[in-house]
Formats: structure tokens, sequence, C-alpha cells
């Protein structure tokens, strides 16, 4: 009777235990629709443009692929593109990658178009820059995990240069104290019921709202800033390109 008793009891733990361990379920969704105009390129787009003879997009896959938070990556990407995501998947091993989806016509519409994917058991889904993909899976899933804590996390970096605030006429109105500015990248992580708030309360979805915190914000939540590493830099000019791949060299040199 008592062993019966005792092994009922360690049955109870036992559940209990998995339920604490249990990681909400998390769909990553990778922004990839941009034309790319300031590229100056007009035989590809800068999400299939190499760095290191890997694709821009292809490495902010693998970086998401590589983190253990993420369950799911979609990718929203360019009507035209979508069918040589197929391809990726098989040739890096993308896994996680379930979805390619058209995007809109501004970056906050083909979020939206990713968001509207997602399936009922996600939990918490995270936005991603294409562009932005020097990430790595450490500083992903230390974002998520912000997510997880605050309902609302983006990755930033702290800025190490005077601002000044203009007017519309271009001079400087005031300049704000620059211990509380920071320089806003992706990662941005989201508890799905908050975001979807969020949208829900935006007045417009237009081109004037440059990341999904900006709903956020706008909605009243607030968003945790997580510290990223300097090197999560946007690719946006040819220049971009050749600091990126000093940036991975330096990374292998530093491996060995």
């Amino acid at each position: 009777m008592a062993s019966h008793i005792i092994q009922n009891i360690a049955k109870i733990c036992n559940q209990v235990t998995t339920e604490k361990a249990k990681k909400p379920y998390v769909v990553a969704i990778i922004l990839a629709a941009g034309r790319s105009t300031r590229m100056q390129d007009d035989t590809q787009t800068k999400q299939m443009m190499k760095v290191d003879e890997i694709p821009i997009v292809v490495r902010s896959l693998l970086a998401f692929e590589a983190c253990p938070c993420v369950d799911e990556i979609f990718v929203v990407g360019l009507k035209e593109e979508l069918s040589i995501y197929s391809e990726y998947k098989r040739i890096y091993g993308i896994t996680k990658l379930k979805k390619a989806i058209p995007g809109g016509d501004c970056r906050v519409k083909s979020a939206q178009n990713g968001y509207s994917h997602l399936p009922k058991e996600c939990e918490y889904v995270a936005f991603h820059d294409a562009a932005r993909c020097l990430i790595t899976a450490r500083d992903v899933e230390r974002v998520i995990r912000g997510g997880f804590r605050y309902g609302a996390a983006i990755a930033a970096k702290k800025s190490t240069d005077t601002i000044k605030i203009a007017n519309k006429d271009k001079y400087v109105e005031n300049t704000p104290d620059r211990n509380t500015v920071w320089m806003a990248q992706t990662p941005q992580v989201f508890k799905k019921s908050l975001y979807e708030v969020a949208l829900a309360k935006a007045e417009k979805l237009d081109e004037t709202v440059t990341d999904d915190a900006m709903l956020a914000e706008n909605a009243g939540f607030h968003v945790k800033l997580i510290h990223c590493e300097d090197e999560n830099i946007k690719i946006t000019t040819p220049d971009d390109i050749m600091y990126a791949e000093y940036i991975l060299k330096k990374r292998r040199s530093a491996n060995k």
C-alpha cells in the first residue's frame, strides 16, 4: 500500500516537472520581401546575394535553425522567389522551414502576412529581417527567452554616438541622453496574444511602421531591450557585404 502511494506521488511529481520544463511553442518569421534598391544591382535582390558563398537569407535561416527555442520557421518573400526556398531547405538542411509566404507592399504588411499563417499551437512569434544575416543562434535564443519573460523583447544595441533630434527644417531640437538611446535590431519576439492585440489596436499598417515593436509600443505594451552583439549588422549597401565577410573571417579565426 505504501509503495503504491509513493509511486503515485512520484508520478505526479514527474508530471509537474515535465509541465514546468515544457518550452513555449515558437515560430520564427524571416522577412525577405524587399526590393533592395540601395544595393544598386538589377540582377538579383539583396536577400539572394551571397555573403561568403552563402545567400544572405540562408544565413538568417540557418541561425534560427540552430536555435533550440525555435520550433518552426516561415519565410515571407517576393512571389517570384518563393519556389527557391524548397531548394534552400534541401541544400542547407533547414528542417524547421515549413512555409514560404508572399510578402506585402511594405514591411509591416509582410509581417502581418506571415502572422496570419501561424499555427494554433504557436505561443510566441519571432520576427527577423533576413538582411541581419550575421545574427547568432545564441543571440536568437537570448531574445526569445526575453520574450518568454517579458512578453515583448527585441534585439538592440546601445548607441555610442551622440544623437540629435531634428525638426522638419533640419535644425537640432534637442539632444537626448546617450545612455537612454538604443538602436533597434531584430529578432523581435512577442507573445502571440500580445501581438494580436497590438495589431488590432494599430491605427494604420503602412510604411511608417518600421518595425514590429512600434505596434506593441503604440498599443501600450512595454518592450524589453536585449543587448546583442555589435556584429548583428543589417546588410543595406555593397560595402556592408564586404564588412560582413570581414566579420565572418574574424569569427573563423577566433574559433581556430
